[in-house]
């Protein structure tokens, strides 16, 4: 079968929109619930007590193991809980990784809150946004996991590529851009984070 590797690096990189769509997806979900959590936590000791446990063992919790639990939940005969409601692929690593997300947005408020003696969810994001946006980040290589269960971002079309090929160099070289790919996204993304935290250091 003959191919162009052109093409299919062209793939991979468009195909990362995908797993740039679910972060998006994942930050958002992690800050509405992780912000409102961490309001509650903040507001009641009784909460707080209850959800930090609670959160320690979510913590321990593999994303990719709740997300093939999600796919199990979903795909029974009558949907998930009777409802006809199925989760596929890109719902289960969205509810999945937006585990991580809602813990650690709610964290990092929470002492936020107690460091200023105040519950501003507006001034807490400002002042820490690099840490929201790295947490972003974190959340966009997380979605590779999606390849696991059929979703078609950037690795799944880069094994999709792999398992047409018979020559092993040109799988090596597939694989590794997408490697190269997403660790080149990474740095950029710390390039930039470094830019707004020089930003908000010369600011205060």
């Amino acid at each position: 079968m003959s191919y162009n590797l052109f093409e299919i690096f062209k793939a991979i990189v468009i195909s990362s929109h995908l797993n740039w769509y679910m972060a998006v997806q994942i930050i958002v979900i992690g800050y509405i619930i992780g912000g409102m959590l961490a309001v509650i936590r903040y507001n009641s000791k009784l909460a707080s007590a209850f959800l930090t446990p609670v959160f320690a063992i979510l913590r321990y919790a593999p994303s990719f193991v709740v997300m093939f639990f999600l796919l199990a939940l979903g795909d029974v005969e009558k949907g998930l809980f009777n409802t006809g409601f199925r989760i596929n692929g890109i719902l289960a690593v969205v509810i999945s990784c937006s585990v991580y997300s809602t813990i650690f947005i709610s964290d990092l408020t929470v002492a936020n809150f107690h460091k200023r003696n105040s519950a501003n969810l507006i001034r807490q994001f400002s002042e820490n946004f690099p840490a929201i946006l790295r947490c972003f980040f974190i959340c966009f290589l997380s979605t590779a996991a999606g390849a696991a269960v059929g979703v078609p971002e950037a690795l799944g079309t880069a094994l999709r590529a792999v398992n047409s090929m018979t020559a092993t160099g040109d799988r090596v070289l597939v694989l590794g851009f997408v490697a190269v790919f997403f660790a080149a996204s990474m740095q950029v993304c710390n390039w930039f984070i470094s830019i707004i935290e020089r930003r908000l250091a010369g600011t205060r």
